[in-house]
């Protein structure tokens, strides 16, 4: 394949690459965004000719309205970048209530001219030259104050930034530095991060447990205790942009009230400025904190020290969540989000303090983190689903100065299979990410039954993988579970006062919904070849529990799901999705579905079906939890036939499942479960998680 000739025009100290869209100054790659890009490019391109503004904004701006401000607010920039003065201008001159004129001598050259001359690996080395946007061995001094809107996502959202943005990427012959990642703190699930936040300086990491605030020293990894209110648990940290004060959001010393404290690392009292609110930040020059009042409702401002609280914003039925400042002051982004039964989703929206007017960025309801950088760029985080596992992703991505809206996609910067990510920020030279990291799992645990209550709950899966109970074994000592602890879902048995588990059945496939037929002797579930997200069809299967090879009973359907009874019961039942309805038949052990036995319209599809029925222990009834709420209900559909009952639960929305107890007179509700035999033990599941700070360089 014939490879484009490149198209440069040279020009000063700098070479602009029309082909690869760079520009070069010595050398060293200058990047910009596709918007000041084309700026320049039309510029040179009629230089000594004036472009008038109109034209200017129709070749560049083509696909969005805009206002010459932002015309301006682009030349501004560029001036920067080239080292121009407006007063003697050597690149860009401005010709009033016209335009603009590019008026430096121009050479176009081929890319035969070049010869050797191409940019240098070696004067790529130097992360500023790009991540500035500055000249190369060019000004550090801080930017301007006048950055546009910035839009930010933070624990459930986060993110956008109406600025000019900067290319990260290197250039076809450079190199990219390598991600780096550093482990800061080492809480175990017991002790997890709720809240961590990094110093403007870097040099100090302020972070919240449950059961009190500390600060690490970066230099060092020391760690220093700090003084908080007692009884009080750090629901939200924001630091002060001088490094020594620290904005808290305080939970626990009112009940169902948060107050927002500055909290001193230099050992002065903390002190309360305001009852009632919560997710507090402090603006980048100090003088102003937002908060989230009214049940989720409402944003507020106040001065820095508490005074002149008032109501900037109200929200209808959604919820407003993590506003975040723009690097000027004058923005505030925050997220809008939808939960009820039509729409779940996260809008992000910014306002501009001074005007009143909010732009809607983009949305996007998998975002949980996010923030913008110094320079212009965006790093946010998102949960993902990523070999078969939940996951997140970091990713960068421009947006556009007019609109405040994402410019292409966002580029990859990091994945993480069965971690989270959230809480992000960054230092203020833009070098330095912070994240809590989290590796989130289901755990095992099992608890004694006593008069229809579960007492004494205990963990019995140790490991730092995904252990989900199925069954109990007939004797009701061992629990029965899929685990992915060697990688693909296997079937494992534990007893409930053993530590170590034993391998059943293993095999690269997943293997999951598994329950003994009812005489016990055989351990049935599904197959699913290539992996539980990979797989539309899984395989019933069998296995002597006694051991011995499994066997293949049928291939079932999407979103299919059975149940046994226990001896001396001899029977099971299966459910299948056909359109909109969850139908049951019967299932036979060896050779697979019989006839059917009930249906249900559910108006739904089958990824909420799975757990949520059971067959009850005489197998007379079918108890469904029925997914519209609130309230939550539940659905007993008699398979002999009769009437359908429902059975209204207030107070709660839903159920993730059920599990029918023993003597038939209730359920076991909420978690995944499975009850013991003989109506003495539940095995249940418990996501635990363990929240710690990372920092994140070369991203």
């Amino acid at each position: 394949m014939f490879k484009q000739p490149r198209h440069l025009f040279e020009f000063g100290r700098f070479r602009l690459d029309c082909t690869e869209r760079f520009l070069f100054q010595d050398g060293a790659a200058v990047p910009l965004s596709p918007r000041l890009f084309d700026t320049l490019l039309v510029l040179v391109e009629n230089r000594g000719h004036v472009v008038p503004k109109n034209d200017l904004m129709q070749k560049v701006w083509n696909d969005v309205a805009v206002e010459e401000n932002n015309l301006t607010q682009s030349i501004s920039a560029l001036r920067k970048i080239l080292g121009d003065n407006l007063d003697g201008p050597k690149f860009i001159e401005t010709i009033p209530k016209r335009g603009y004129r590019f008026v430096a001598p121009v050479k176009e050259v081929s890319e035969e001219e070049l010869g050797n001359d191409r940019p240098s690996v070696t004067n790529l080395s130097e992360r500023e030259h790009l991540g500035t946007g500055l000249p190369a061995g060019g000004s550090s001094q801080k930017r301007s104050s006048r950055i546009a809107p910035a839009i930010v996502l933070g624990t459930i959202l986060l993110v956008l930034v109406g600025t000019v943005a900067i290319w990260r990427s290197w250039t076809p012959w450079g190199r990219q530095l390598q991600l780096k990642e550093t482990q800061l703190t080492t809480n175990s699930s017991e002790a997890s991060l709720i809240a961590a936040a990094i110093s403007p300086d870097g040099k100090y990491l302020a972070y919240a447990d449950s059961a009190g605030l500390y600060v690490r020293v970066n230099g060092t990894g020391e760690m220093h205790p700090i003084s908080v209110p007692p009884a009080s648990v750090i629901g939200g940290l924001s630091w002060f942009p001088d490094g020594t004060r620290l904005l808290a959001t305080v939970t626990g010393l009112q009940p169902n009230i948060d107050s927002v404290w500055m909290i001193s690392i230099l050992g002065q009292a903390p002190v309360k400025l305001l009852d009632g609110g919560n997710q507090a930040a402090v603006s980048p020059d100090g003088s102003q904190i937002v908060f989230v009042r009214g049940k989720g409702k409402e944003l507020w401002l106040m001065a820095a020290n508490g005074e002149s609280p008032h109501r900037i914003l109200v929200a209808a039925n959604e919820y407003l969540a993590s506003p975040a400042w723009g690097w000027d002051s004058k923005h505030l982004a925050y997220g809008r989000v939808f939960s009820d039964s039509e729409r779940a989703d996260t809008v992000v929206e910014t306002l501009d303090l001074e005007t009143g007017k909010i732009t809607t960025s983009f949305s996007d309801p998998d975002i949980t983190s996010g923030i913008p950088l110094p320079d212009g760029g965006l790093v946010y985080s998102r949960n993902e689903v990523i070999s078969g596992q939940s996951g997140a992703s970091l990713l960068e991505a421009n947006t556009d100065p007019s609109s405040g809206k994402m410019i292409g996609k966002p580029r990859l910067i990091a994945r993480w299979s069965g971690f989270s990510i959230s809480g992000l920020g960054v230092t203020s030279d833009g070098k330095h990410l912070v994240a809590l990291k989290g590796l989130v799992q289901a755990d095992v645990y099992v608890g004694d039954i006593v008069e229809h209550r579960l007492e004494n709950p205990r963990r019995l899966t140790f490991n730092d993988r995904d252990d989900f109970a199925s069954d109990w074994t007939p004797d009701s000592h061992y629990v029965l579970f899929a685990s992915n602890r060697n990688g693909s879902m296997d079937i494992f048995r534990q007893g409930v006062d053993e530590r170590t588990a034993e391998a059943l059945i293993a095999g690269p496939e997943d293997k999951l919904s598994l329950h003994l037929s009812p005489d016990g002797q055989w351990l049935m579930y599904f197959a699913f070849p290539g992996g539980y997200s990979a797989t539309k069809a899984p395989l019933l299967m069998r296995a002597p529990l006694s051991g011995g090879p499994p066997q293949l009973v049928f291939k079932a359907r999407a979103g299919s799901d059975f149940r046994c009874l226990k001896a001396p019961a001899t029977m099971c039942v299966l459910s299948e999705w056909e359109n909109q309805q969850l139908v049951f038949y019967v299932l036979d052990p060896a050779q697979g579905k019989r006839q059917e036995l009930a249906r249900q319209e559910i108006g739904s599809g089958p990824e909420i079906v799975e757990s949520n029925w059971d067959l009850s222990p005489d197998g007379s009834r079918i108890a469904l939890a029925i997914p519209e709420g609130p309230p939550a209900h539940i659905r007993i559909l008699p398979l002999a036939g009769g009437r359908r009952q429902d059975i209204r639960v207030t107070g709660w929305s839903a159920f993730q499942s059920m599990e029918w107890s023993a003597d038939g007179k209730g359920w076991f509700v909420a978690s995944r479960s499975a009850a013991s035999p003989d109506g003495h033990h539940l095995a249940f599941l418990e996501y635990t998680s363990a929240n710690n700070a990372w920092m994140i360089e070369n991203f």
